[in-house]
């Protein structure tokens, strides 16, 4: 059995129609059909600019042109998400990871010495009659390693 990509491609971009455009200023560019696979290669390397000359049709001839109209961030995820695939988890984490003010306050003040388990030494054991239990009737509990 043979899995025909070239069939597979062919589909999707009857399904698609028409080539892709992007439009930015007033100036249009031809996208690419599909995204290639170096895209997520660069994404992992953070070489969003590098991922973002991929998707024109014609990167040599078109990049100086859209990098004078100063496309952001947003634009390629725009662009991606327009292709219907996502560049992966490490381009997402790209955009949350920016801060969005200053940090929370603690919400207790108990230091991990205050809450750490304590080491326990004699418990009184009682019988089930409440009498007072002897060592002869007392069970023997090993000391909690608190380490």
């Amino acid at each position: 059995m043979i899995l025909d990509l070239n069939a597979k491609r062919a589909a999707r971009a009857a399904k698609r129609g028409e080539p892709m455009q992007m439009l930015l200023d007033v100036e249009t560019f031809d996208l690419v059909d599909e995204l290639p696979i170096e895209i997520g290669e660069l994404a992992n390397e953070n070489r969003i600019g590098d991922a973002f000359k991929l998707m024109l049709r014609d990167p040599t001839g078109d990049w100086d042109r859209l990098r004078r109209c100063r496309p952001s961030f947003n634009d390629v995820l725009d662009v991606v998400e327009y292709f219907g695939t996502a560049l992966g988890e490490s381009v997402r984490s790209i955009e949350s990871s920016g801060t969005t003010g200053p940090p929370s306050k603690p919400t207790s003040t108990a230091t991990t010495d205050e809450t750490s388990l304590a080491t326990v030494t004699a418990l009184p054991v009682s019988t089930p009659d409440d009498s007072p239990a002897t060592s002869d009737t007392s069970p023997t509990t090993p000391p909690l390693d608190a380490s």
